[in-house]
């Protein structure tokens, strides 16, 4: 096939080259705007999906710290938030409610004037007085106290100061809460009135009772008794006395929690105390033909106490030893200085507590279930009794048990001095 070339200066030969050439030019120069403008077009495209992104978390923050905000201000306890500098940051409306000061006032405030602030809305504050706590070793502590306002009228709160961390970890403040326990303390004061006046009133009789069985049983104004009759009297003498020791316990009880005990603290030979004690119960040992061992330090602590409380102490603490100890078992009680402590163990080869029974050992009329206490009777109060006369005294009481394996209940008192040798009391060859 023949092909036919055009002459260079042919019609329209030159001009179509020129065209398309600066048609290509043109299409090449276009290209990278086309691509530019695309590009643009998905980066708007992209930031307005962001931005949509962004304005729905946003959204959904807000929403999250209303609910937060509504949660708190439907909360019964009034609370406040500082910085770790000590600075208010936040209250919700019970603070308000409770104190009658509005949060621009409060958050206005810098730490010393608000500490000063809340100091002037109680009688006695404490702990106010260490607040806020700008040390670092006393950002992880947790702080309670009884705090009560008179004006304009008595209230009374349970305020706690706790650490609040972030969830890394990061010390980011202290939160504030005041609980009003005016309604709550005050039913219990009236229930304390009523067992009080209940306990009293039963007394009377129970005095009565006991005094004409003690009669019947001496056999002297009435004649002799029959085995029955002196059976019947004995079971009804027993259980008079355990409704007088319960009754003990309750009117003990009541005057502990409503402040109406006062120690007459004095310093004590506590090696003295407890040989005046061990007399009454050795006819229960010998009866149960329980060994009893006895381990006291030379020269003796002296402690400082109430004579008639820490003689209650003991008492409470060896009858619980003997009662659940099984005939034949050992009761060991010693005395060790650890100063600036006296400490006082007791220690049995009864039946032991597990682990479940020693955290509620302390609980108001609660006693294990076995058979032995089941027979042996008892109120379940004497050793939330002894605990509180003990915390009273300034020290703290212990118990280390496992079942069969017995139990040993330890109780410290502040010592007030150490006796010379020649100081101490002549020894009782009985012992």
């Amino acid at each position: 096939m023949a092909y036919k070339r055009t002459a260079p200066d042919a019609p329209g030969g030159p001009i179509q080259s020129y065209g398309g050439e600066q048609a290509k030019e043109e299409s090449h120069r276009e290209e990278p705007e086309r691509a530019f403008e695309e590009t643009l077009s998905g980066s708007e495209a992209q930031l307005r999906a962001a931005l949509q992104r962004a304005e729905a978390n946003y959204t959904q923050l807000e929403r999250t710290k209303s609910q937060l905000r509504a949660i708190i201000d439907a909360s019964q306890e009034a609370m406040l938030f500082l910085s770790p500098g000590g600075r208010p940051l936040k209250v919700n409306t019970r603070f308000t409610d409770f104190f009658g000061l509005d949060d621009t006032t409060v958050l206005s405030q810098s730490p010393v004037e608000l500490t000063a602030l809340l100091q002037g809305l109680f009688v006695e504050a404490a702990l106010l007085d260490r607040l806020p706590d700008r040390k670092t070793a006393g950002r992880e502590r947790i702080f309670h106290e009884l705090q009560v306002r008179e004006k304009p009228v008595r209230r009374e709160y349970d305020f706690a100061s706790l650490p609040v961390m972030n969830v890394d970890h990061t010390y980011i403040g202290r939160l504030y809460v005041w609980h009003d326990l005016t309604e709550e303390r005050q039913v219990d004061r009236m229930k304390s009135e009523f067992v009080s006046m209940v306990s009293h009133e039963l007394r009377t009789p129970l005095t009565a009772i006991k005094g004409y069985i003690d009669l019947l049983l001496a056999g002297d104004t009435v004649g002799e008794l029959t085995e029955l009759q002196r059976e019947f009297l004995l079971i009804t003498q027993n259980n008079a006395r355990r409704l007088a020791s319960l009754v003990n316990d309750l009117l003990d009880l009541t005057a502990i929690e409503s402040g109406r005990v006062e120690l007459q603290r004095k310093p004590l030979d506590i090696n003295l105390l407890i040989r005046d004690v061990l007399p009454s119960f050795r006819p229960a040992w010998d009866a149960r033909r329980q060994t009893f061992i006895l381990h006291l330090p030379d020269p003796p602590p002296i402690v400082l106490g109430d004579s008639r409380r820490v003689t209650q102490i003991l008492s409470n603490l060896l009858s619980n030893a003997h009662k659940y100890t099984p005939d034949e078992g050992r009761i060991d009680l010693t005395v060790e200085m650890a100063e600036p402590v006296a400490r006082v163990k007791i220690s049995d080869s009864g039946i032991g507590l597990s682990t479940e029974e020693q955290a509620r050992l302390f609980t108001r009329f609660y006693r294990a279930c076995n058979a032995i206490t089941e027979a042996g009777g008892g109120t379940g109060l004497g050793l939330v009794i002894t605990r509180a006369l003990v915390e009273m005294h300034g020290g703290e009481i212990k118990v280390v048990s496992e079942p069969g394996q017995g139990s040993t209940f330890s109780f410290t008192l502040p010592l007030a001095q150490i006796l010379e040798p020649a100081m101490l009391p002549a020894e009782d060859p009985a012992g």
